[in-house]
């Protein structure tokens, strides 16, 4: 069976650009940079580090860890914008969040939590309302992930049990 080529999505798309942006920031070319992922254990010849710039060589997961290593940054910074604000982030296809919400989803705080603070902040604007997607906003879904999880924030539980 031939192999495949697959289009990076999204969030390839911004590893493609991290490592560019990186790359250049630290002065490293790509003979310095191959020669650094060589040294961890992870070898990416210039020419693989090329073709992911060029989005033509996709990123693996221990081509990730490794690229973040010598890059000196953590890996959830090679799989976000620069600069993230309270713009759309898509995640892949048919998954977007706000930018707020796209870092705390990336470092394990559940989407949900977040739009709970926020509407924690200004409840009348929130009642009832639903999300992009549909799906309901912070009362409904509160009540929602009480039942069905142990991971609530307990500054949510609180507010959630007054």
């Amino acid at each position: 069976m031939a192999a495949r080529d697959l289009e990076l999505g999204p969030t390839g798309e911004t590893v493609r650009d991290n490592v560019k942006r990186l790359r250049l920031a630290r002065d490293l070319t790509y003979a310095e940079l191959s020669r650094q992922m060589e040294e961890i254990g992870r070898p990416i010849p210039t020419s693989g580090l090329r073709r992911i710039e060029a989005g033509e060589r996709r990123v693996d997961v221990d081509d990730l860890i490794a690229l973040a290593t010598v890059l000196w940054v953590d890996p959830v910074t090679m799989l976000l914008p620069p600069v993230v604000t309270d713009t759309t982030i898509v995640l892949t296809s048919g998954s977007d969040l706000w930018g707020r919400q796209a870092v705390a989803f990336m470092r394990g705080v559940p989407p949900e939590v977040l739009a709970w603070r926020q509407a924690l902040a200004n409840p009348d604007d929130w009642q009832g309302e639903r999300d992009a997607q549909g799906h309901p906003l912070p009362t409904e879904k509160a009540a929602h992930w009480r039942t069905h999880s142990t991971r609530v924030d307990p500054e949510i539980e609180k507010a959630i049990n007054a």
